[in-house]
């Protein structure tokens, strides 16, 4: 998923996987953001999210990942690595939705009244 078709209210029921290749600068700002709003919302970073994996990508002898890290670090939440593939699920349900529009608003200039439209004469305007 990328940016332009992330949703900050909903992305934990409709797509809670991440799989971000943070030398992406797309993936590294949706990484920031989801590891933000995980960090904020109850539960913190440890009880929403599930799976977490970190590796730089660079292969060992045996052709294999080199795995860096299964539990992400807090200071990922303001300066997520610039480099490496990061994935995890979101598990948390227990949303805040106005912390959630403040940060979207901040990071992508997301405004949360996009999607709500006026019906005049059976005509979406």
């Amino acid at each position: 998923m990328g940016l332009a078709a992330f949703d900050p209210q909903t992305f934990h029921r409709a797509s809670p996987q991440f799989n971000l290749g943070l030398q992406l600068k797309d993936d590294w700002i949706l990484a920031k953001l989801v590891l933000t709003i995980a960090s904020k919302e109850p539960g913190g970073l440890s009880g929403n999210l599930a799976d977490a994996s970190y590796s730089t990508e660079e292969k060992k002898e045996d052709g294999e990942e080199e795995e860096e890290m299964t539990e992400i670090p807090s200071s990922w939440v303001t300066a997520p690595p610039k480099s490496g593939r990061l994935r995890f699920i979101y598990k948390g349900t227990d949303v805040t939705p106005e912390m959630r529009a403040g940060l979207a608003m901040s990071a992508l200039g997301w405004s949360p009244h996009v999607h709500e439209r006026q019906r005049r004469g059976g005509i979406v305007v």
